[in-house]
């Protein structure tokens, strides 16, 4: 409220010589003490970290993020300039006050620097568009509207300034020594007066009852730049109007007012309303109308605009970083979708249905267990850019329910992912037995590679085990047919099944139902074991154990499957 209350009366003061009363003079003199007060403070106020989205309360570090953004503007907007320019000519002659009072004009012209401030309340913004229960679209004109006034009151204010500034150095008659006398009324009055001249200027009308001094080169200046100014406001005033009023006719914004209209209905609380439009606003910020953009496009053009339209998030999923076929990479980006979760929502809870895994964007993500009472959470590790939270679902729970969270992740920070939906998954792979193995193979690598992030990260707060983490890991005594020459190897299985298909065995005369499941295998630091480091093939849970398959059999899998780096050993 100050900060706006500052941006409005220092331009009306300068610009028409307010003199104060004493109670407004005090006034202002606490504005400034708050602001002075508010300079110290931010020393010692944490911020968020523009990546991570995390709440950061290192001293040192609060320090420098100040002093290299707002601290010189906070510093020139509260330093009594005035009052030091006062004091340093006050004992001067009188060619030494006549230059102090100019340069006394000058240096008022710097209290302007607080008008930078009013960029701090842009993240307000959305606090207010959430507290009120009215359309986005109508928001955004309020808004629009607001700051096209801000600009008239400033070009006014300026206005006046130059005006009497001129009329008393050159003696000139301005709009103010017209017939009209208004410099014999009231400040009031005269504002009023300057505003109409800038509105109707800005809107380009301009019916020629007020004018500037045409002698006055300062004031030509002046006119010129508010006039290139105003016409190009009016302008982006006229289109973003039009704009507004035809989006409130769109199906997202109908969509939207129907959700705040149902929430408000069923008394679904604000912050779960606010959590859902944010969401539905990120959802459609990444993403946009394929069917008329990219489809109609050849498919090979079609995948170049894609990988470079949405390099940036493809590089930050992980698994993408061990495929090097962009076509695999762009067909199971196609099939994710954005999400974004609001700090203190969960993405995902122990024990409910596997249906989502999430690759995280940005922001920061605690990965919790939860007591069998519902009391009591631990936490076991904290999820960041790039990691896979929710991975249960492509994960191959060998003794454990693979079918639900086995434990709960909870957004630290706002946080952005992309969702892979499981039964979106086993539909794509199901079209295509190379996409299968080449996402099951890179899913294990990415994990494993997590895996060693995280431990390293227990490392340095003192863990003493990985044993709690969010991951399958199981000693090589518990896997049948596993090599156990390396004691130190841990098992990380991608659980991605290759489709179901029947291939004629003529030689034997039977078929064989070929549902297979691929496995990799790292030590525990996340590198490869080499008695272990090449795919195993063989059947999923529901089916019987893999047998009798001859070479020749094999073959026809690799032919089929493009399984060319498999051998019978393997089996």
């Amino acid at each position: 409220i100050l900060i706006v209350w500052s941006v409005i009366y220092i331009p009306y003061k300068m610009g028409f010589n307010v003199v104060e009363s004493p109670g407004m003079a005090a006034f202002a003199v606490t504005i400034d003490v708050l602001f002075t007060i508010d300079l110290f403070l931010s020393f010692r106020v944490a911020y968020k970290h523009p990546k991570t989205d995390e709440l950061v309360i290192d001293g040192v570090m609060i320090t420098k993020q100040y002093l290299q953004t707002w601290f010189i503007i906070d510093f020139l907007s509260v330093m009594p300039f005035e009052h030091i320019m006062v004091a340093l000519f006050s004992g001067g002659g009188t060619s030494t006050a006549g230059g102090a009072t100019r340069l006394l004009k000058i240096i008022r012209l710097i209290r302007l620097i607080k008008l930078v401030r009013l960029l701090k309340l842009s993240q307000y913004m959305d606090k207010v568009e959430d507290e009120l229960s009215i359309q986005p679209a109508v928001f955004n004109l309020v808004t629009l509207m607001m700051r096209v006034m801000f600009i008239a009151h400033f070009s006014a204010c300026f206005f006046a300034l130059i005006s009497r500034q001129e009329a008393s150095e050159n003696e000139n008659v301005t709009w103010m020594e017209d017939d009209m006398k208004w410099s014999e009324k009231t400040n009031m009055e005269q504002y009023i007066g300057a505003l109409y001249w800038a509105i109707t200027t800005m809107t380009t009308v301009g019916y020629g009852d007020i004018i500037p001094d045409s002698e006055a080169v300062s004031t030509k200046i002046f006119v010129i730049v508010m006039m290139v100014v105003g016409a190009t406001v009016f302008g982006y005033l006229l289109a973003n109007v039009g704009t507004a009023l035809e989006s409130m006719r769109t199906p997202q914004n109908i969509f939207l007012a129907n959700m705040k209209k149902y929430f408000e209905s069923k008394n679904v609380p604000v912050h779960h309303s606010i959590n859902a439009r944010r969401h539905w606003a990120y959802v459609q910020s990444q993403t946009f109308d394929r069917t008329y953009v990219i489809d109609y496009l050849p498919s090979r053009l079609m995948r170049q605009i894609l990988f470079i339209a949405h390099k940036d998030t493809i590089q930050r999923i992980t698994f993408f970083k061990h495929i090097s076929n962009h076509g695999i990479v762009l067909t199971i980006f196609r099939h994710m979708r954005p999400a974004a979760f609001q700090e203190g929502v969960y993405l995902c809870r122990k024990n409910y249905s596997l249906d989502e895994t999430f690759c995280i964007i940005s922001g920061v993500v605690d990965i919790i267990d939860v007591m069998p009472d519902s009391t009591r959470e631990y936490f076991l590790c904290e999820a960041v850019e790039g990691d896979i939270v929710g991975k249960e679902g492509f994960i191959f729970q060998k003794f454990l329910h693979a079918d639900r969270h086995m434990c709960s992740a909870r957004a630290r920070t706002k946080s952005e992912t992309y969702l892979l939906d499981e039964k979106v998954m086993q539909e794509l792979i199901s079209l295509n037995s190379f996409i299968a193995i080449h996402f099951q193979t890179a899913l294990a690598k990415a994990l494993a590679a997590q895996r060693k992030r995280i431990f390293q990260r227990f490392q340095q707060r003192g863990a003493e085990s990985l044993k709690q983490l969010n991951f399958n890991l199981k000693e090589p005594s518990s896997m049948e047919g596993m090599n156990k020459r390396d004691g130190d190897v841990d098992l990380v299985e991608a659980y991605v099944p290759i489709p179901a298909n029947r291939y004629d065995m003529a030689e034997q005369g039977r078929t064989l139902n070929s549902n297979l499941v691929a496995y990799e295998c790292y030590r525990r630091d996340g590198t490869y074991n080499p008695y272990a480091s090449s795919v195993k093939l063989s059947r999923c849970l529901s089916c019987p154990v893999l047998s009798g398959l001859t070479a020749e059999n094999l073959q026809i899998l690799r032919r089929t499957h493009s399984l060319t780096y498999l051998s019978s050993k393997y089996l």
